[in-house]
């Protein structure tokens, strides 16, 4: 910084002045004490612009950085938003974006207490910033929602979506004291030449992020121009989640059956190892008894 520069060089100027004077006079000595003094005021002030210049480099980020997963906040993304559709339009390039939103998250905070929900959101949030390109800019929405936009087109901003939630889903959340998997619903809009204003792109993803939820949630949906309607996609979390559920189905159906066989054995080879005559009427033996 130039002020940095400009108090070396004013201490060095103070030291040589200092280094001149042999002989001292009464007022040589007076005048020197005034330079000590001068010199403690300026490196207590060149300490004060440095904790200032600190401070306000800390300021301006926590400005655009959300305080809990350290990604950029509600207010940033937006402003980003903005100035990344404006890019779009001018050079008429690929703009996606993605709103993800954590299923039944009220449901888990109440299983499993507030602290672990936030810890959830923070690996979360660290989670999307790791599997994300360094092009592609990660922000908390707002609540238990995130937001990527991604300079891509829709297709290949699809492939990394698919991706991302089947990441989401195979992820093991611990803190050591509690351990959980969670699933997402996502969102997915791109820009069209036809769009006037940026926030029309966020309100896309937004639409098609209500009707995952509505319909079934851990599902992706993307909007598309046939008829202003979204498209469902099956990704391979779903299936994944499908076949699971399907096997342990089929796990415990296999394990009823098992063990009903095993009980119908039993009796049949209870029935075969019966002492002769049991069958038998009681009165019958008793009549014999009596005869003889």
């Amino acid at each position: 910084m130039e002020y940095q520069s400009d108090f070396d060089q004013l201490l060095a100027e103070i030291a040589h002045l200092k280094r001149q004077n042999t002989s001292r006079t009464t007022k040589e000595i007076v005048q020197e004490e005034i330079i000590d003094q001068l010199t403690v005021l300026l490196q207590s002030s060149h300490q004060q612009i440095h904790e200032l210049t600190v401070s306000n480099l800390e300021l301006a980020q926590l400005s655009y950085t959300d305080g809990l997963t350290s990604l950029y906040n509600h207010r940033f993304m937006m402003e980003r938003c903005r100035s990344e559709f404006n890019r779009a339009k001018r050079y008429n390039s690929g703009l996606s974006c993605v709103l993800i939103d954590i299923d039944n998250f009220k449901l888990f905070n109440d299983a499993y207490g507030h602290q672990f929900g936030d810890f959830v959101l923070k690996k979360l949030g660290a989670l999307l910033k790791k599997t994300a390109r360094s092009s592609d800019i990660c922000g908390r929405y707002g609540g238990e929602e995130f937001i990527i936009l991604i300079p891509l087109a829709l297709k290949e901003a699809m492939e990394y979506v698919l991706r991302l939630h089947s990441t989401i889903a195979e992820h093991v959340f611990s803190d050591g004291e509690n351990s959980a998997r969670i699933t997402v619903s996502i969102g997915l809009a791109d820009y069209r030449c036809d769009m006037q204003v940026w926030n029309e792109l966020i309100s896309r993803a937004d639409q098609v992020l209500y009707l995952a939820k509505n319909s079934g949630r851990n599902m992706v949906r993307i909007w598309t121009e046939t008829n202003d309607e979204p498209e469902e996609i099956i990704d391979n979390g779903s299936v994944n989640n499908l076949r699971k559920q399907f096997t342990d189905i089929y796990l415990q159906v296999k394990s009823s059956y098992v063990e009903s066989t095993n009980a119908l054995l039993k009796t049949i080879d209870a029935k075969v190892h019966l002492p002769p005559y049991s069958w038998q009427r009681p009165w019958v033996s008793e009549s014999r008894k009596l005869k003889s």
